[in-house]
């Protein structure tokens, strides 16, 4: 597991963790709430020293809304690599001050490859088998469903309403958004 907390104005205790902008921070949260590639290769990809080139290259990537962005602009940010949805979605469940933006999972891939062992959650022994039979139903139905409703963007492009000239990874994205 990883846990990287990210200061606006870093304490002399936390020194070592990036200095970003409340403008970069909650980019790169919105970024980082849509991906699998962690924190850390997106911050590797982020000049500290010109934030709002950073920033536009973060923004360039996807369409974020207002409240990815402003929802994210105060407070302490933290980011949990490695851990299962199960284990963040609990963590923030206990933070009384959670508000709906800290767990975007749109743009997260979604499968049963990504599920922690049932032993590491907890489960045990004599319901494993069953527990693990139960996801991967839950995600056989969840990926026939996401193909129904792709198949059903592409044949009926109108259903998603785009305007005139949408450049074509914009339509992928926003065909998948559609079927999640």
């Amino acid at each position: 597991m990883r846990i990287t907390g990210l200061a606006l104005v870093p304490p002399p205790t936390a020194a070592d963790c990036p200095r970003v902008t409340p403008e970069l921070l909650a980019s790169v949260l919105a970024r980082y709430s849509r991906s699998n590639e962690g924190l850390a290769a997106i911050l590797s990809k982020v000049d500290l020293a010109n934030p709002d080139a950073s920033i536009d290259r973060i923004l360039k990537f996807v369409d974020y809304g207002h409240a990815s962005i402003g929802g994210l602009t105060g407070g302490l940010a933290v980011a949990l690599d490695g851990v299962s949805m199960w284990l963040a979605y609990k963590i923030f469940d206990l933070a009384t001050m959670a508000d709906g933006q800290e767990s975007s999972t749109r743009y997260i891939t979604m499968d049963a490859a990504n599920i922690p062992p049932a032993e590491e959650l907890g489960i045990p022994a004599d319901l494993a088998a069953r527990w693990r039979e139960l996801n991967a139903r839950a995600f056989a139905a969840y990926h026939a469903e996401y193909a129904r409703l792709d198949a059903l963007a592409m044949a009926e492009p109108g259903r998603i309403r785009l305007p005139a000239g949408t450049a074509p990874a914009v339509v992928a994205r926003l065909r998948k958004n559609y079927a999640l």
